[in-house]
């Protein structure tokens, strides 16, 4: 998914993107390079879900290399 669908949050820490609707569910996106660096590293261009552990969030990520459902 591209961050265009990313509604800003205002008052959010630097390195949270914002929410998306991810089908019907709010999904909170955060750019992990800015949250270890302190500072973001660009322009995350598409967002990656991360589900487990009852928990589902999105990662902001510059480049997409394959798509893999990884079960554990």
């Amino acid at each position: 998914m591209r961050t265009r669908a990313v509604t800003r949050l205002p008052g959010a820490a630097p390195w949270v993107l914002g929410i998306m609707n991810v089908r019907g569910a709010l999904l909170t996106v955060v750019d992990l390079s800015a949250r270890l660096r302190g500072a973001p590293d660009g322009t995350p261009m598409f967002v990656m879900v991360v589900e487990g552990a009852g928990r589902r969030f999105g990662i902001g990520v510059e480049s997409v290399q394959g798509v893999a459902d990884i079960a554990g």
